[in-house]
Order: C-alpha cells, then structure tokens, then sequence
C-alpha cells in the first residue's frame, strides 16, 4: 500500500463524510419542514373547531332570542285572552247582580 493509496482512500472517506453530513443536515431540514406543517395543519384545525364553535354558539344564541320572543308573544296574547276574559265575565256579573237586585227588589216583602 503506497501513500499515494492512502491518500485516495483518506480522499474518499473525507467525500463519503462530507455526504453523510449533507444527508444528515437536509434529512433534519425535512424533519423540521414537516414537523412545521404538521403544527400548521393543528392549528388550523384548531381555527377551525373554534369557529365552529363560536358559529355554533351564535346560532344557539340567535334561537334562544327567537324563543323568548315567541314565548313573550304567548304570553302577551294569554295576558290579552285573560284580560279580555275577565272584562266579559266582570261585565256578566254586573249584569246578573243589576237582575238579581232587580228580582228581589220586585218579591213581595214578607212581613215578620
């Protein structure tokens, strides 16, 4: 084995380091790429859930107000039915009394 030998094969194994190297270094360029793109991917999915939510959240809210509306339109037109209803039956009442004090007053009046 002559120096010259020697020095090729020194050459060589200097060159095939220098690739590992390389390889190594793009191989955690790659890891690192990824591992970014799989935390954008994460948080976009979480943008997403939390708009979701927040759209969900607002539909919920939205059909609550409808709800009480209507439950208010309800109860103003059962308040109106029950206040109509006890201006009739008041009114019947004061006629049936007006007739009743009417018929006593047109009985003989039994003398003690």
């Amino acid at each position: 084995v002559t120096p010259r030998d020697l020095f090729g094969l020194l050459s060589d194994f200097i060159h095939m380091y220098s690739e590992a190297q390389t390889i190594n270094i793009h191989k955690k360029q790659l890891q690192a790429n990824a591992e970014a793109r799989s935390l954008a991917l994460k948080q976009s999915r979480e943008r997403r859930r939390q708009q979701t939510n927040l759209d969900l959240l607002r539909l919920h809210e939205e059909q609550m107000k409808i709800s009480t509306q209507e439950v208010n339109a309800t109860m103003n037109h059962d308040i109106v039915l029950i206040e109509s209803s006890l201006s009739s039956s008041s009114s019947s009442l004061s006629s049936h009394h007006h007739r009743s004090s009417n018929r006593s007053n047109s009985l003989p009046k039994i003398k003690e």
